[in-house]
């Protein structure tokens, strides 16, 4: 059975002699079926076992909350993470009390409990789902989180595991470096490769006299003259200098800039190339030459 030599069960009388007859034998056969059966049923039983507390000790383990959803909406399980994210006594405290722990409404407006409807049916339609998503502890601290959803098979059906990543230490360090950019007295902004400014500190504002950083990168080409001192227009150059940029990391070089009421600008401009992500960026810095 299942390649596997066990041995052999003898019946015999040892003081008469006794033939067993076909139906006998076949009762004989039965039985010993029947037993082997058993045995192999339960060594499949411990097997399963042991495999199913080998995957609850790995995703306690795990430091990533996460649950499981049926396709009515009910949570079934989580893990230990989950239950020290929220700060609760155990899982079937987190089970009950999951659609307690988001507020009422999303930072964009929506209702939570509308939208959490809407992303897990995306997911059972086998769509995986990546989105940011606030929730909240029973005290009402408020945990940002970035939510996945993945519909996995579960014997003949579908359930949809959800895995939340708090997001509190990497948003308190980006809001540290936002601190640091925009209170350096240097104009920086950032490029992708398609030439489009991402973003740019507070110091670009100031040195323009635009409203607000929306506005900066908005018309950021518009800060320049038609053509640079050289005779080159501005908008070429521009290229030509964030493409050499991304080629060789880094390239310093004199620049006129303008501002929306015509003052000249004259400038250094350093680019280099950062990573983020699994791309590329160029961080531009702006030196006023003026004084």
């Amino acid at each position: 059975i299942q390649e596997q030599f066990w041995g052999f069960i003898g019946f015999d009388d040892c003081r008469h002699e006794r033939v067993f007859t076909g139906e006998e034998e076949k009762i004989l056969r039965s039985s010993s079926l029947l037993i082997a059966n058993a045995v192999v049923r339960n060594e499949m039983t411990q097997s399963i076992k042991e495999k199913e507390d080998y995957i609850r000790l790995m995703l306690d383990a795990s430091p990533v909350s996460c649950l499981i959803f049926d396709a009515d909406m009910n949570v079934l399980e989580c893990n230990e993470a989950a239950v020290r994210l929220y700060g609760l006594e155990d899982k079937k405290a987190y089970i009950e009390r999951f659609f307690e722990l988001s507020p009422e409404y999303q930072p964009y407006g929506e209702r939570s409990a509308d939208l959490a409807v809407a992303f897990i049916n995306k997911a059972f339609e086998g769509e995986r789902c990546v989105f940011d998503w606030m929730h909240q502890t029973p005290d009402g601290t408020l945990i940002p989180a970035e939510i996945t959803l993945v519909r996995v098979q579960h014997g003949k059906d579908y359930v949809v595991a959800g895995y939340a990543r708090d997001m509190r230490q990497i948003r308190e360090a980006e809001e540290r470096m936002r601190l640091m950019l925009d209170s350096s007295p240097l104009c920086c902004q950032i490029w992708d490769k398609n030439m489009n400014v991402l973003d740019c500190n507070e110091a670009a504002v100031r040195l323009y006299g635009v409203k607000d950083k929306q506005e900066y990168v908005e018309r950021f080409f518009e800060f320049s003259p038609e053509r640079q001192p050289d005779g080159q227009i501005s908008g070429e150059k521009a290229k030509i200098m964030v493409t050499k940029a991304f080629a060789v990391e880094r390239c310093t070089f004199d620049w006129t800039h303008q501002t929306p009421d015509g003052t000249t600008i004259p400038a250094e401009i350093t680019l280099v190339r950062v990573k983020l992500g699994d791309d590329f960026v160029v961080v531009g810095y702006t030196r006023d030459k003026r004084e």
